[in-house]
C-alpha cells in the first residue's frame, strides 16, 4: 500500500500526541498499567507473570470499581497476549524485613496457573525503564527457604548481590 502523504506519519508523534493518548485511555487500561508499572517498578523483576484470578483479586482491592476475570481476558486478547501452558508460577507479594532490615526478601505466592507474562520493556515507557535498569540493587532470584508454614509462600533472593 502507497502512502500519499508527503512526510512519514511517525513525524505526528510528539511529546504532546503522547500526552493526548494516554489521557484519552479508558479507565480499564489505565488501571491495569498502571498496576503493571508498579508492580516492575516495586519487586525490581522480569518478567511478571499473572493469571487472571490473581490480577482481578489485587486490581479489585486497589481501585473502587470492579474488574473481573472476563474484562482481563478482552484486555489482553486486545494487546495480543496469550497464556502460557499451565505450570507452577511464583508472583511476588511483598517483602520481609522482619528477619534483617539490611537484606530484605522479596516474598513469592505460589500458585499453577496459566499466566500471563509481562516483560518490562512493553510496559514501561524510557524514563520507568531507565530507573528499572538501574536499579541501585540488581535482584536475582533464588530459593533460600522453604515452604515450612505450608501457605505457598516462601522467601526468594540473592545475598551476594547486597555484598
Amino acid at each position: 500500500r502507497v502512502d500519499r502523504l508527503w512526510f512519514k506519519a511517525e513525524w505526528f508523534i510528539t511529546d504532546q500526541f503522547k500526552i493526548i493518548v494516554e489521557t484519552t485511555k479508558n479507565r480499564l487500561d489505565r488501571v491495569i498499567e498502571g498496576w503493571i508499572k508498579e508492580q516492575f517498578l516495586m519487586y525490581k523483576t522480569s518478567p511478571l507473570r499473572y493469571n487472571t484470578k490473581y490480577l482481578a483479586e489485587r486490581l479489585n482491592e486497589a481501585i473502587k470499581y470492579k474488574v473481573d476475570e472476563t474484562d482481563l481476558r478482552e484486555y489482553f486478547k486486545k494487546k495480543n497476549m496469550h497464556t502460557e501452558t499451565p505450570r507452577r508460577v511464583n508472583i511476588p507479594c511483598g517483602w520481609n524485613v522482619d528477619s534483617d532490615p539490611n537484606f530484605p526478601q522479596l516474598i513469592y505466592h505460589h500458585i499453577v496457573a496459566r499466566p500471563y507474562v509481562f516483560h518490562y520493556e512493553d510496559w514501561l515507557n524510557e524514563d520507568e525503564a531507565e530507573e528499572f535498569t538501574n536499579a541501585p540493587v540488581q535482584w536475582k532470584l533464588e530459593e533460600v527457604g522453604s515452604d515450612a508454614a505450608g501457605d505457598g509462600i516462601s522467601c526468594l533472593f540473592d545475598r551476594d548481590l547486597w555484598d
